[in-house]
């Protein structure tokens, strides 16, 4: 009977538990929804993840590092922060955790961070209302080290329907996408060209960042990604902006540089996005390029093979894949991708398709 007595304590102790950190996550949602959904129109980032992520990285705002440092989403300090840290063992013993002066900052700097990382981009080339691609994303970037990560995020959002979020008409979306065509015959976008297929305007004198925003129909979160450039980053008047995603290649091969340059530079030049010219020149990250140097605009493999054989025109018929196609003409899939510029397998019927012939 005391046995049972024990048991019933125990579960009657557990529930109440339960039942309280239920009441401290929603108290939680309804606290920082906001300034998510700000996050999420600003920046791009779903509003469940970041949500979700605050949950589960402070506690649902309980933990020590969230009520003494308002660090919501255990950021670290690492070499480019400038602000106060606070330090205690983590991965490692004593590891630095940065201190904001009030929790919206932490959530601002969540937003920032995740976009000042070029290994986090992909994630913002996502629809919003991808959760769990984000999710997996996270992970695999190595936000966290916890093999669970993505299944413990997408299990807060399923069960709080915190994707609801992600779909909320709230009063800053609707100035963003009712009125822009109202303020766009206010500010307009300036002279408007294209390079290598992409529409680009020219940095001007007096034009903000929120003017070209409002012109174009774009977020602030997408200028800085069409442009390979950190939110921290400021443009400069006379300045190439993309209005759109540049390209994975150029029309022209290689490019000798004429003066001292980098490969962002370059980048901005020819609209081809960094990540595929630092590709192909082996390159890790940005850096100087100096004059005189020869720089890869294509991938040297589709350039030799390009170089060494003509082109044939092929028109997709029914039944016809990337793999089959391919194999139809001793080509890889990925040459024939990057040879049309193809940023995924799909095809439809009557599209032409260069082919590398022998």
């Amino acid at each position: 009977m005391l046995r049972y007595k024990i048991l019933v304590f125990i579960s009657f102790i557990t529930s109440l538990a339960i039942a309280q950190r239920d009441e401290e996550i929603r108290a939680y949602i309804n606290r920082y929804r906001n300034i998510a959904l700000e996050e999420m129109n600003q920046y791009g980032i779903p509003a469940s993840i970041t949500i979700a992520q605050g949950i589960h990285e402070s506690g649902a705002g309980k933990s020590k590092l969230a009520l003494g440092s308002n660090n919501h989403f255990g950021i670290k300090c690492h070499k480019d922060w400038e602000g106060k840290g606070y330090h205690h063992d983590d991965d490692k013993p004593q590891e630095c955790f940065r201190v904001y002066d009030n929790p919206d900052e932490s959530f601002r700097d969540h937003s920032k961070f995740l976009l000042s990382r070029s290994w986090y981009k992909p994630l913002f080339l996502l629809n919003k209302t991808d959760y769990k691609g984000w999710a997996y994303g996270l992970k695999k970037a190595g936000y966290a080290t916890n093999p669970k990560y993505a299944e413990i995020i997408i299990s807060l959002i399923e069960k709080y329907e915190l994707h609801k979020l992600d779909v909320a008409e709230n009063r800053q979306e609707k100035i963003i996408t009712k009125d822009t065509a109202a303020q766009s015959d206010n500010v307009p976008c300036g002279n408007v060209k294209e390079i290598n297929g992409c529409k680009v305007i020219t940095y001007e004198v007096g034009k903000t960042i929120d003017d070209i925003c409002k012109c174009a129909q774009i977020s602030s979160f997408q200028i800085y990604l069409f442009n390979d450039a950190d939110v921290r980053y400021s443009f400069k008047p006379g300045e190439l902006i993309y209005l759109a995603p540049k390209k994975i290649s150029s029309n022209q091969n290689t490019y000798t540089s004429e003066t001292n340059t980098t490969y962002r530079e370059i980048s901005q030049k020819f609209g081809v996005q960094l990540s595929s010219l630092l590709r192909y020149n082996n390159k890790n990250s940005d850096r100087d390029v100096p004059q005189g140097t020869m720089v890869y605009l294509n991938d040297p493999v589709v350039i030799s093979s390009i170089e060494t054989k003509q082109i044939a025109i092929y028109a997709v018929k029914k039944g016809d894949t990337l793999y089959s196609i391919a194999k139809m003409f001793d080509m890889k899939p990925e040459d024939l991708k990057r040879i049309n510029e193809l940023e995924d397998g799909a095809l439809s019927i009557g599209q032409t398709l260069n082919i590398a012939q022998p």
